[in-house]
């Protein structure tokens, strides 16, 4: 059962979402944020003491909600393949709801001095590859993959990826909803491509 402590920290962060991903994370105040939950400042200082702890308690929570929803589809799976689609289904979610919040941090827009944020990242690397290296273990030992090296095609493969995220992030003015479609499919023909290699 969740505290009071907790639920209210949980509203804060939703509140924090909505007003960084409508303004901007710079030009939001904790003040507007706290005004939004008809809060004090300094009762929500009590939560976050400062602009860079809400910041990375934002990302945190973001990264979380990814890892449960990746972790949750990837279980759920009949496949290796179907995994992987999964995968790409979640990433897609999360990268057109998040992506302004993501472009602000990637170029530097917010200047980020709190190691947490960069632990943050971290962990979700390390989380993502551990989730597909365990997924290709899995269909090694069920006869549906051939033998490869699991951490290594993880990697490869993520950071096959992230590249495709590196696409969009490029591209001169705000994506358009064609452009997400266009890397989504991208991305699943590259799943194909990948599961095709593998398959023993």
């Amino acid at each position: 059962m969740k505290t009071e402590s907790t639920v209210r920290q949980e509203h804060i962060l939703k509140a924090a979402i909505r007003r960084f991903s409508h303004f901007g994370i710079q030009k939001t105040t904790l003040t507007e944020v706290a005004d939004d939950l008809s809060m004090t400042k300094q009762s929500l200082h009590y939560y976050f003491p400062d602009k860079q702890s809400l910041i990375a308690a934002v990302e945190e929570k973001i990264t979380s909600d990814y890892i449960d929803g990746i972790t949750e589809q990837i279980n759920d799976a009949l496949s290796t393949e179907e995994a992987l689609l999964r995968l790409v289904d979640v990433r897609k979610q999360f990268f057109e709801k998040y992506f302004m919040l993501a472009e602000q941090v990637r170029k530097a827009e917010v200047r980020i001095s709190d190691k947490s944020v960069e632990e943050v990242k971290q962990k979700l690397t390390d989380r993502e590859s551990f989730l597909l290296s365990k997924l290709f273990q899995k269909g090694i030992e069920r006869g549906e993959l051939r033998q490869v090296d699991t951490v290594k095609t993880a990697g490869l493969l993520l950071d096959t990826l992230v590249a495709f995220t590196y696409c969009i992030s490029e591209k001169k003015g705000l994506p358009e909803k064609e452009d997400f479609e266009a890397i989504y499919q991208k991305q699943r023909d590259v799943m194909h491509l990948f599961y095709n290699g593998l398959k023993s």
